[in-house]
């Protein structure tokens, strides 16, 4: 087993992972169809924190002594996740085909870890609220605030701004306003 990954990434970001897979044994494996598995792991060992990429990769084809096949993903890292972290592949991962005990070789990691950053997301923030300091049930108020992203990226896609009024620590929503124009990195919206 031999396992291929990039070494350097984002969170968030695709990556494509390749793997050699080999019978070793000195029989024919006795499926033709088994489950490989794809982690991230602080480490070269499998255990139960490692990230998991992929639970199920399937390969189709029974495997003759000495013959092989080569898998190939393309996964997406999580969203929030940064460090220093191996792939691991594990083949026939509930351990289904028949290797009379001979598992050890299973499962191998990249030999250099790959390196994710944390990719530059939007950060909306809320200032200078103005609004009425009372209200009795039916009045109109005018509420005005000021958005402005100090992330690192735009926001892109749509988001929706809800307004609430505080009743001895019970929130309750009597407005809403939904954005679907984005927001540049620095910019405000009124």
């Amino acid at each position: 087993l031999e396992v291929t990954a990039p070494t350097l990434a984002r969170s968030g970001e695709d990556i494509l992972v390749t793997w050699s897979v080999r019978n070793d044994g000195n029989a024919t494996t006795n499926l033709a169809l088994w489950n490989d598995k794809l982690v991230l792991s602080r480490d070269t060992t499998l255990s139960a924190d490692d990230v998991i990429l992929s639970g199920s990769i399937t390969h189709s084809g029974l495997l003759s002594p000495g013959q092989g096949y080569t898998g190939r993903a393309t996964m997406t890292l999580p969203r929030d996740l940064s460090g220093d972290y191996y792939v691991i592949v594990d083949t026939s991962t509930n351990r289904s085909v028949f290797e009379d005990g001979r598992i050890g070789n299973n499962s191998r990691a990249s030999i250099v870890a790959l390196h994710i950053d944390l990719a530059p997301v939007a950060d909306l923030t809320v200032a200078d609220v103005t609004g009425p300091a009372a209200l009795r049930p039916g009045d109109s108020a005018t509420v005005s605030y000021t958005v402005t992203n100090q992330g690192a990226a735009a926001a892109t896609g749509s988001w929706r701004d809800r307004i609430y009024v505080d009743n001895a620590g019970a929130l309750t929503e009597v407005a809403n306003l939904f954005f679907s124009d984005g927001l540049a990195i620095g910019a405000t919206k009124t």
